[in-house]
């Protein structure tokens, strides 16, 4: 199968577009996992928080 000059150019436009959109795609994915980690080191340090929180009153040590 023969293609014309214009379906080529069609096809190479498409391929650049797809690629284009692929790599927005892919920064977009680097930065919302950026984004998740971050989230989750909060999560950890809050959890830190209220276990050492949850022990002061379970052993009477609070002073507020």
């Amino acid at each position: 199968m023969k293609y014309t000059e214009k379906e080529i150019q069609q096809i190479t436009d498409l391929c650049r577009e797809l690629l284009q959109t692929n790599e927005t795609l892919n920064a977009q994915m680097i930065a919302m996992n950026a984004k998740l980690m971050n989230e989750e080191k909060k999560v950890h340090k809050l959890k830190q928080q209220l276990y050492f929180i949850s022990q002061a009153f379970t052993n009477n040590t609070y002073q507020a």
